[in-house]
């Protein structure tokens, strides 16, 4: 995991992975928790409003087509599967 990072901040890509708190009565759609967490830790970084979008999009697209899948029975098979 850390190579992936690494090899990503070469280019200045600032990796974005939010968790999901689940001890919260209200937590914040994706979106804003991205943008909550680059406004906490960063004061140089700024985000594209038009690549979130267009990163949202895909990400809603694909999470459909993973569910679609494992309803149909149609699971990837990882490491912890076997």
């Amino acid at each position: 995991m850390l190579k992936w990072h690494d090899w990503l901040l070469e280019p200045s890509v600032v990796p974005i992975a939010p968790s999901n708190p689940r001890n919260t009565n209200e937590p914040l759609d994706i979106d804003y928790r991205v943008e909550d967490r680059v406004k906490e830790y960063s004061d140089t970084v700024c985000l594209w409003q038009n690549q979130l979008e267009k990163t949202y999009t895909k990400r809603s697209r694909v999470e459909t087509a993973i569910g679609v899948c494992k309803d149909l029975g149609l699971e990837t098979l990882g490491p912890e599967a076997e």
